[in-house]
């Protein structure tokens, strides 16, 4: 073994000692304000956006998507976005397409556009129109359902969205679409979309013509404030009905100020592929365009098509969701296990190396051994990376530690909500400690408040028992500063329900603060429920630790008062699962749902989980599921698990209510 010294960093200190209740800031921020603006004359986007394409960037490169046919990327420069942005928006003036709507929280009246796409090129045009327009701009999940799109629509009286073809044909089927009349697309190839609405009811515009419209008017600016709100974002309602999340100028311009040690600059290509509607994905993409860099689109339609934009791209910044990671961990896994034994032999050897060094130090530098083993995967993803975030959900702290000995660079991940404008917590990319999410950024303060109805003092004393960084206070999250919203959108009463007067905002999120400051997530206070035998079980967390098992892709738990045992539907890792079927030497290999119904199958999953969640995840016997239900398809196909990967578990306890009443029975006839 290496003799290493471990490093300790702290991440957050009280500002207030003595005091029973503390609260905790950023080291450096104890004795000095929160951050705020990136320089005291920029206090709205347009004043910086205006600055960047009008002065510090202009012929630099921002805006950058695929051209299918050549399969080369193609650059609009600073300057460029700014012409398209005028256009734009003088366009949506001059046609009248912004919806002018008073907000009973805030004084002025705010101008909505709706986006309802995935991340593309033109929602950021629009985002910089709005920029310079003042409109608000209202963003609609991609993945969202027509229930969910006439609930927005409901609230919002939005009469303009700007959207994909894809997107059109989800507005198309909805029944009931309030005062919405004009669809903007951003193209128009479907022929038979076209027809569909040319029948319909809509004024159909192109992107196109709007452009031309602006071309014609080129109207002045509007005049933008610190507080006028630039977005409202709905959040995913995992738990019950979608709120709308009003964030103002000043929040995301101190999101961006507390993005400077990660020094991004003109040099930095960042490749943007996750849903638009993220927070984190807009707050990355809002900071590329503050320090100069540029934003190249992928299609994320698969796994390949995004790793071969990757590849061309070349970016030198990547911030994604663990599910992504998580696949590049098992190819480069199943990759390795395919060498003959000499090159694995080799191959592990280098690895083990890197991962004590990493384990210990936090040390991921480039050694003779990432040329000859791990060059080829550094090339796969572009050769240029030089920093990963890891946001929506934590990740295995072995993934991470096995990423970064792999691609010699930091792989940080965080904490953040749709309320506190993406990112406010961060872990430091040199700490050899994984088990949790960083500390609080510098544009924010946080306080953790008791609470004392779910034994929580005990699951404490659980996790300080197994982790090394141990656990000294477990409560309620409340977070307060200068990124955080103003309100949910129409909805003062849930806006006070959890903004108290004194700014703290109570987050509902259950976390365990450690000893050097940073913190870990434990789960949504919602989602916590008691079995009969009067056990608190934390399902999130549960299905946080069970998904860390290699043969599990995705799980759903589940259990009640009237139960003494809780139990969970899983989505087998396909790879795992065929490979059982192989060595078992099971019929219908080429059918998973039929592999997933087998008995053999079930019997073997049951008891990975139930042997794995003791021998390796260190619970307890009630925390782990006593019966199983496997399927073969994603949460995703039945809409149970949001884009950050998150159970929505009303809609899941209805979809799976018939699926768990006989897995109770069966638990009930194995009994008698």
């Amino acid at each position: 073994m290496g003799n290493y010294s471990s490093k300790i960093i702290i991440y957050s200190k009280p500002i207030n000692e003595e005091d029973k209740q503390k609260i905790y800031r950023r080291p450096e921020f104890i004795s000095k304000s929160l951050t705020c603006y990136p320089d005291p004359k920029i206090k709205t986007m347009q004043t910086l956006f205006l600055q960047n394409t009008q002065k510090n960037y202009s012929s630099q490169k921002l805006l950058g998507t695929k051209d299918q046919k050549s399969n080369k990327y193609y650059w609009k420069t600073y300057s460029d976005c700014l012409k398209f942005g005028t256009f734009i928006g003088s366009g949506i003036l001059n046609l009248s397409l912004q919806t002018c709507q008073n907000q009973i929280q805030i004084i002025k009246s705010l101008d909505l556009i709706g986006i309802f796409s995935n991340s593309r090129e033109e929602c950021l045009l629009l985002e910089y129109a709005s920029y310079l327009y003042n409109f608000t701009t209202v963003l609609i999940d991609e993945s969202a359902k027509q229930n969910t799109l006439q609930y927005i629509l409901e609230e919002t009286n939005l009469e303009t969205i700007f959207c994909s073809e894809k997107q059109a044909q989800v507005i198309l089927q909805c029944q009931n679409v309030n005062k919405l009349k004009n669809l903007v697309l951003f193209s128009q190839q479907d022929s038979q979309l076209r027809e569909l609405l040319g029948e319909s009811k809509f004024n159909i515009y192109t992107l196109k013509q709007i452009i031309n419209s602006g071309k014609k008017m080129n109207i002045q600016y509007q005049k933008v404030q610190q507080d006028d709100v630039f977005t409202i974002i709905y959040t995913p309602g995992t738990t019950g009905q979608q709120k709308g999340v009003m964030l103002t100028h000043k929040n995301i311009l101190s999101t961006i100020t507390t993005f400077e040690n990660e020094k991004i600059n003109k040099n930095d290509i960042y490749i943007s592929h996750n849903t638009f509607h993220i927070m984190f994905e807009r707050q990355m993409q809002n900071v590329i365009m503050a320090y100069g860099g540029r934003i190249g689109f992928a299609d994320h339609s698969t796994i390949e098509t995004l790793y071969n934009d990757i590849k061309l791209l070349k970016p030198t910044i990547w911030a994604s969701s663990p599910y992504h990671f998580e696949q590049l961990y098992d190819y480069i896994n199943n990759d390795l296990n395919q060498l003959g034994n000499t090159k694995k032999m080799i191959a592990k050897k280098a690895l083990d190396d890197k991962l004590e060094k990493v384990k210990n130090t936090g040390d991921f530098q480039t050694t003779i051994w990432d040329r000859l083993i791990f060059g080829k995967y550094i090339q796969s993803l572009g050769g240029k990376l030089r920093l990963c975030g890891v946001g929506a959900a934590p990740i295995n702290g072995d993934i991470l530690n096995f990423l970064k000995s792999v691609f010699c660079i930091p792989f940080a991940q965080g904490y953040g909500l749709f309320e506190t404008c993406g990112t406010c917590f961060t872990s430091y990319a040199n700490d050899p400690q994984v088990n949790h999410l960083g500390g609080i950024r510098g544009n924010f303060e946080f306080k953790i408040k008791k609470q004392t109805q779910f034994n929580l003092e005990s699951l404490l004393k659980e996790k300080q028992q197994y982790e090394e960084n141990a656990q000294i206070i477990i409560g309620e999250l409340c977070i307060r500063g200068n990124g955080l919203f103003i309100g949910y959108y129409n909805q003062p009463e849930e806006t006070q329900k959890v903004i108290d007067k004194e700014g703290w905002f109570h987050t509902g999120d259950i976390i365990a603060m450690c000893q050097n400051g940073s913190i870990q997530y434990i789960d949504r206070i919602v989602n916590i429920f008691q079995l009969k035998n009067g056990q608190f079980i934390f399902p999130e967390m549960l299905e946080n630790l069970f998904c860390k098992i290699k043969e599990v892709q995705e799980i759903f738990i589940y259990g009640d008062q009237s139960n003494q045992e809780i139990v969970c539907v899983l989505v087998p890792n396909k790879q795992y699962l065929i490979q059982f079927a192989t060595d078992q030497n099971l019929y219908h290999q080429d059918n998973l749902q039929l592999l997933c119904n087998d008995e053999k199958v079930k019997q073997f999953y049951l008891n990975k989980i139930q042997e794995q969640g003791i021998s390796l995840l260190n619970l307890k016997k009630y925390e782990i599921p006593a019966a199983i239900h496997l399927q073969s398809n994603s949460f995703f196909t039945n809409d149970c698990i949001t884009n950050t990967y998150k159970i929505k578990r009303n809609k899941a306890k209805q979809i799976y209510q018939d699926v768990i009443q006989g897995l109770y029975s069966q638990l009930k006839q194995h009994k008698q």
